[in-house]
């Protein structure tokens, strides 16, 4: 089994901002769509003018809140495994 090593274990609470991240898109996916069902007068409208919205919208909330995991898990400086080996030295 390989040795793991986190260099900066406080930047895994930038987790949470990743969280209130979901939550906020969440919240904002709910809200535009009872803003587009209350401003169209048929809901089959909404829903097929705004299917094209919605997939732009939710993947670019996924590819922000994975660059924010990615990013975090950069950020904790995690090393895998460790090796020691002898370097000669002139002087």
């Amino acid at each position: 089994m390989n040795d793991m090593q986190i260099g900066n274990p406080t930047a895994l609470y930038l987790l949470v901002v990743v969280l209130v991240g979901l939550g906020v898109t969440v919240w904002s996916a709910i809200t535009r769509r009872r803003a587009a069902e209350l401003f169209t007068t048929d809901r089959r409208a909404a829903g097929a003018a705004s299917s094209a919205e919605t997939i732009r919208y939710w993947t670019s909330a996924v590819l922000v809140l994975s660059s924010l995991v990615l990013f975090t898990l950069a950020l904790t400086d995690i090393r895998w495994g460790k090796q020691s080996r002898e370097v000669p030295q002139k002087g």
